[in-house]
């Protein structure tokens, strides 16, 4: 066995994170406070040798695997992340190979099944349901302004009241909460790319929806934890409560906030009949015009016939 074995696996974590973030965004790293709250234990004062046991791990796996309040998406997130943080532990020698292999012997036993409930992203008639079976009026105006835009989840919650333009109605996507190490929000001006750096267009609806709670308060978040306390975020985990509860209301698959944003971007691509569209539709969800094509431009037969036959007519 290992002599860092009975170091406080918080101080291991430090270095985990350290090395992650050479490899992925910093915004994307999970933090012991969202280990803690995701596996339900406090991992945080155990030691290396009390995590990076068969019978722990095992457990672990099983608590995320048992959660009904996460989509399938992130558990599978959530359990590789814990084989980086083994592959990790084992490669600067705080566990031993062997515990490892003998760990992994065991958690391959623990199998991640799919949620066939799951969908990648709803139609048009799905998200109208969604919005029709919000009865609380705060919560549908956030939603429908979610649904619109189609932003990531941390843009979305990042959105202060500068961001908005009521002449030009406009909203300006230009900063995202991220979570300190301490699991503190923070407003960050780092996006994901420079093309997630975008004004979006508001239609009447969205921007009188935000007039409407402008007058209420126009300090701190458009959306915050509370209308007593505007400066502090909406919790990503509120948020997801929120739609899962409407979710279910609305008798629609289960999905993930992201997936409001892969209907956004799909609806966009049904409507675009020229590469102008592809560009703007791009512009707007903070794509590049690659990703849109590549990602959301699904050839059907109807589209391959319309094609063929506009060739008809110009060489007939």
């Amino acid at each position: 066995m290992s002599k860092k074995n009975n170091v406080i696996f918080r101080k291991f974590y430090d270095k985990y994170q350290e090395y992650r973030s050479r490899k992925i965004s910093k915004s994307s790293l999970l933090t012991l406070d969202t280990l803690k709250a995701k596996y339900l234990v406090d991992l945080s004062e155990k030691t290396i040798n009390e995590i990076f046991v068969s019978k722990s791990l095992a457990k672990i796996y099983n608590l995320i695997i048992k959660r009904n309040d996460l989509s399938q998406k992130y558990k599978n997130r959530l359990i590789g992340e814990i084989r980086f943080i083994c592959d990790f532990a084992n490669k600067m020698d705080y566990v031993s190979s062997t515990l490892i292999i003998k760990t992994k012997n065991v958690l391959e036993n623990v199998k991640v099944t799919t949620n066939l409930k799951e969908k990648s992203f709803y139609t048009k008639d799905q998200l109208k349901s969604f919005i029709n079976s919000i009865e609380d009026e705060t919560d549908k105006d956030m939603f429908i302004l979610f649904t619109y835009l189609g932003a990531r989840l941390s843009e979305f919650i990042g959105l202060t009241w500068d961001c908005y333009d009521e002449i030009e109605k406009t909203i300006k996507i230009k900063q995202q909460i991220i979570y300190l190490k301490e699991g503190k929000p923070i407003l960050s001006n780092q996006l994901k790319t420079k093309e997630s750096y975008r004004i979006c267009k508001l239609n009447d609806e969205c921007n009188s929806i935000l007039l409407k709670r402008k007058e209420k308060s126009s300090k701190g978040f458009i959306f915050p934890k509370s209308i007593s306390n505007p400066n502090v975020p909406l919790p990503k985990t509120n948020f997801r409560l929120k739609l899962k509860k409407y979710i279910e209301k609305a008798n629609l698959p289960l999905v993930t906030p992201h997936s409001f944003r892969h209907a956004k971007a799909t609806l966009l691509m049904s409507v675009c009949l020229s590469m102008a569209d592809v560009k703007a539709a791009a512009r707007f969800l903070g794509h590049s015009v690659t990703m849109m094509m590549e990602t959301y431009a699904h050839e059907d037969q109807k589209n391959t016939d319309l094609i063929f036959s506009r060739l008809d007519k110009i060489f007939l």
